[in-house]
């Protein structure tokens, strides 16, 4: 599916990196510092972009220089599109957490997903709060992703949304140091609909 004509990636950028609470700088050497408009708005920061071996690397720490923007008040649309402008074409959003579930143990690897966001032709998808658990033994990987995706289609003037609880049951295989699908199962837990004015 070919991009919005509104975004128009100018190739700077091959990887983004969002940087967490206290990570506010990424690569050595010398950066450009670059700042996006979006039509969501600015994005949380300038974006700094430089290299990392073979790489070119933009750099956005999402709460701001300073961790001046909480949680909940992240511009992600902006920050998510603001990436994309530059050319990059896989995100990477590294974070340290607890848990209080019971069932995620000291020494579980949990990737925690940002907001998807995708926007194309008057049709717009968010995944909100998306999570995946990961259990690791050996060569084999086990793994529960979740998520609720908000949908939006738009004909004309009317707007619907459909709302789901989505799980993958996801199962992985080593191989060569790398890890790959094995199987992958899609539940959906429920499903809402509505017209919206």
């Amino acid at each position: 599916m070919a991009l919005p004509d509104l975004l128009q990636p100018t190739g700077r950028a091959d990887v983004g990196v969002f940087g967490g609470s206290g990570f506010y700088s990424l690569m050595e050497g010398p950066v450009e510092v670059v700042t996006v408009q979006t039509p969501y708005g600015a994005p949380s920061d300038d974006l700094m972009l430089g290299r990392m071996g073979d790489l070119r690397v933009a750099f956005l720490p999402r709460h701001g220089h300073g961790h001046r923007i909480p949680p909940h008040a992240i511009n992600y649309r902006a920050n998510v599109w603001a990436m994309a402008q530059l050319g990059v074409t896989r995100l990477i959003a590294p974070t340290a957490a607890g848990s209080l579930q019971p069932r995620i143990k000291p020494g579980d690897f949990v990737v925690h997903l940002e907001h998807g966001v995708g926007i194309y032709r008057g049709i717009e998808t968010i995944f909100v709060g998306q999570s995946t658990i990961f259990s690791l033994t050996d060569d084999q990987a086990t793994g529960e992703a979740y998520c609720l995706a908000h949908h939006v289609t738009i004909d004309g003037v009317k707007r619907r949304l459909m709302v789901a609880s989505l799980r993958y049951l996801d199962t992985f295989v080593k191989r060569g140091g790398a890890w790959l699908f094995a199987e992958r199962k899609l539940y959906v837990d429920w499903l809402e609909k509505r017209t919206l004015s």
